[in-house]
């Protein structure tokens, strides 16, 4: 049985059109959905306005286009979450 990561599709797409999106949009967000760029947007919050308006509550992908990624890491207690059962 295999299990299918959520967004798998987009985020395959969005690494496959990096380097070309860093020349155009550096710094922007772009909104992707299956596998077609969407849009690209100065805001996030302008994303998924348009996201949620095409697509309502379906899964689609909203990152910025940055030449390295910013990893950001917060403990389990950050989110109050003590004894997650994984």
């Amino acid at each position: 049985m295999t299990t299918k990561i959520a967004l798998q599709k987009e985020v395959k797409y969005f690494e496959k059109k990096k380097k070309d999106l860093l020349k155009k949009n550096k710094g922007a967000f772009a909104l992707i959905k299956d596998s077609e760029l969407i849009g690209t947007f100065p805001t996030e919050e302008n994303a998924y306005k348009e996201g949620i308006q095409l697509f309502g509550n379906a899964p689609f992908l909203i990152k910025q286009i940055l030449a390295k990624e910013n990893n950001i890491s917060f403990s389990s207690l950050y989110f109050g979450v003590k004894d997650a059962n994984l």
